[in-house]
């Protein structure tokens, strides 16, 4: 009883199902390698760019000559921090900052900071005339900053420093912005993929005839068992002239013609030309009572055409030895 309700509780799935299922779980598991790698890349990409904007930010700021003029002259510090302001907000930056040689920062985006020393440990280098980019945490948090050095026109020494940063949260956002547009192309990529399965589903499906696996080896045991207790021999062939199909019976009468070789998949015209199954299938007719002689074997036959999907698929013929 126990071993009934376990094979009862196992849950079956229809060929249709599986098919979309597993088609479905081939188009997800692109889609997701696919979103994957090219979120990935969009990450990557996105934080080169920002770099790369601070940088020419940093570049073009550092040569600007209110920048220059306002490290040299300390009557200009107001319009230095004013036109650091205008540019801040043109560039979308969090933050442009122009230090002395004594790493006291002119300008700043809150005024409590001017006049202090720059924040984060990482500007020495700049200081040593070199230009690079670094992430560190400042004032106003953790922050993607490029470091330029500034130098005098006329004598070429150096007489500050230009950092400009964007907060590494700003960034990280603008990473989840783009790879979510990633994602959400894949998922509606995945909508396509489940109409396909669905159409494949249903046209497989079709083709054979709504029937399940399991259903279809039923009927090919059920037709197996038909055709070896039929008396008579039964033979078909496809619409090329293939022999398909033939009974216990009808292998029998050939052997006892004479014919030992195997009809299976042999050319109907050839082997056995004697039955004209090949113009049955031709001129699409049935022939009924012939009677044939093959190889001084008196046979009986009938023939007829079959017909599948309003087209002729193939012909078959029933075997009757005579007494």
């Amino acid at each position: 009883m126990s071993d009934f309700k376990r094979e009862n509780s196992k849950k079956t799935y229809s060929l249709k199902t599986i098919i979309i299922l597993l088609v479905c779980m081939v188009v997800l598991i692109a889609l997701s390698c696919t979103s994957i790698l090219v979120a990935y890349d969009n990450a990557k990409t996105t934080r080169i760019s920002l770099e790369d904007k601070v940088w020419t930010i940093a570049t073009s700021f550092a040569r600007s000559p209110v920048v220059i003029e306002g490290l040299t002259n300390e009557n200009t510090r107001e319009r230095l921090q004013e036109y650091t302001l205008e540019v801040q907000s043109e560039t979308n930056v969090e933050y442009i900052v122009v230090m002395d040689m004594d790493r006291i920062r002119l300008t700043h985006p809150t005024f409590d900071q001017v006049g202090k020393k720059f924040v984060g440990n990482d500007e020495g280098l700049a200081f040593e005339g070199e230009t690079y980019t670094s992430t560190a945490e400042g004032t106003l948090g953790e922050s993607l900053r490029a470091f330029i050095p500034v130098f005098d026109e006329t004598t070429r020494e150096q007489i500050g420093v230009v950092s400009v940063g964007i907060l590494t949260a700003h960034i990280n956002e603008a990473v989840y912005r783009s790879q979510f547009m990633v994602l959400l192309g894949g998922f509606f990529g995945l909508i396509p993929g489940i109409i396909g399965a669905v159409f494949l589903a249903s046209k497989v499906k079709k083709s054979m005839q709504n029937l399940e696996p399991v259903e279809i080896a039923q009927l090919l045991e059920t037709r197996e068992a038909i055709l070896s207790s039929v008396q008579e021999g039964i033979l078909a062939i496809d619409s090329s002239g293939k022999i398909i199909l033939v009974n216990e019976a009808a292998t029998k009468m050939l052997q006892k013609a004479g014919l030992d070789k195997s009809p299976l998949y042999q050319d109907v015209a050839e082997f056995i030309p004697e039955f004209n199954l090949h113009d049955v299938l031709k001129k699409d007719r049935i022939e009924r009572n012939q009677q044939v002689t093959l190889n001084e074997l008196e046979l009986g036959s009938k023939s007829s055409a079959c017909r599948f999907k309003w087209s002729t698929y193939g012909s078959d013929g029933n075997i009757s030895g005579q007494d």
